[in-house]
């Protein structure tokens, strides 16, 4: 097994239009350096190169111009090529969200773009022979389910250490929560709590972190605040939590199968009754205070007329881990149904993968929160996405 690790920061030298919150004025400083960090892992004979963007989404055709130029030269597979975000809503706008009027801040994705490539590369050409040490544990009482406040929700940090020499060069950290304790009203370019997570644990290790987002759809801190709390303090009780609790685990990765899924999902919501049927519910309801909110969603969406979103995903089959890639905010339902369907692995997420797609929502619960209406996905389209997942997977 080999691994790299390395880490660019991109953070503008002026002032920009933010991604999130659909905010109409720029960003008026910086409370803590947007990233790009990479790693890489080759694992028999197999590489794959990952690259997490500090920003809220991915749009598809940025994330295949990358891999084509780089597996060209590298000589992969493009899927091995992973491109990722860790959905912080206090970074540069690169791309337009579907729901939002903000507009990208084009000449900063192009520098962007090309800054990855160059990256990815120089990831490839400096891995190292290591081993692997897992660790892991769950989170309790700061972050949850946001829409049922006992509802289920995935706690787990996983942290896998990498070592050359028994010296660490670089981690691999996963947590599944929405990067949201910044609000609309804060103008300060940051990667949010999964940034302050990130260059916390780096202090203490000595070492990179590259650090992912998961299952974390319908999962932030808003049933757990005391309106004191500020980014250093949650990230400093997540690490208190991982190193009093954390359990350890050497692990041998010698084997790697890939899986790659695409499936095309056709959606016509001007023209779909359930959609329309959720549109009168709302319609009547004087007393939900987010009528407004939910009719413009609408608006959009059935603007849309009739289009096609590919979703695919990426499934890393290292024996004892298995890594899955998804394009959007996945529900914690639907992370709890794909655990259930390997209990003998630790299955670990990436989400904001490749391409946003919005939120992917349960059949059962569609309809019922905030996710619906800004779901680009007909009801029960990703369910059959995470089921072909499942499928493919076993």
């Amino acid at each position: 097994m080999k691994t790299s690790f390395f880490k660019r920061d991109v953070t503008p030298d002026r002032s920009c239009r933010m991604g999130g919150y659909d905010r109409k004025q720029k960003s008026t400083g910086v409370l803590d350096p947007i990233q790009v960090n990479y790693m890489s892992l080759e694992v028999d004979q197999k590489v794959i190169l990952f690259a997490m963007i500090d920003c809220i989404c991915l749009e598809k055709s940025f994330v295949e111009e990358i891999q084509e130029e780089v597996s060209k030269i590298i000589g992969i597979a493009k899927h091995q090529i992973i491109i990722s975000c860790i959905h912080t809503h206090s970074a540069p706008c690169y791309f337009k969200l579907t729901f939002e009027s903000v507009p990208a801040e084009t000449a900063l994705t192009q520098n962007l773009k090309e800054q990855i490539k160059k990256d990815l590369l120089y990831c490839h050409q400096h891995m190292q022979i290591s081993t692997l040490q897992y660790e892991t544990c769950m989170i309790d009482g700061l972050y949850g389910n946001r829409n049922v406040k006992d509802g289920w929700s995935d706690k787990s940090f996983h942290v896998l250490k990498f070592f050359h020499n028994n010296q660490l060069i670089g981690s691999f950290v996963n947590i599944s929560t929405h990067p949201t304790l910044l609000n609309g009203n804060n103008l300060l370019l940051s990667a949010d709590l999964l940034g302050h997570v990130r260059n916390q644990l780096e202090e203490q290790l000595q070492a990179p972190v590259f650090i992912s987002n998961g299952t974390c759809g319908d999962v932030s801190t808003r049933f757990y605040r005391d309106g004191h709390e500020d980014l250093d303090q949650i990230a400093h009780a997540i690490l208190q939590q991982y190193n009093q609790k954390k359990t350890t685990e050497n692990i041998t990765l010698d084997q790697c199968e890939l899986k790659d899924i695409a499936y095309d999902s056709t959606s016509d919501f001007k023209n779909d009754p359930i959609h329309l049927s959720i549109r009168k519910r709302v319609e009547a309801d004087d007393t939900n205070p987010m009528k407004d909110l939910f009719l413009h969603k609408c608006d959009i969406k059935e603007a849309m007329g009739k289009f096609t979103l590919q979703l695919r995903s990426l499934i890393i089959d290292y024996g004892n881990i298995m890594i899955i890639t998804l394009p959007g905010d996945i529900l914690s339902a639907f992370g709890k149904k794909i655990k259930a369907a390997f209990p003998n692995k630790i299955v670990i997420f990436i989400c904001y993968s490749g391409n946003y797609c919005n939120y992917f929502v349960p059949e059962e619960e569609y309809g019922k929160y905030f996710e619906t209406f800004n779901s680009r996905l007909q009801i029960g389209e990703a369910d059959k996405f995470i089921q072909k997942i499942i499928n493919l997977a076993k």
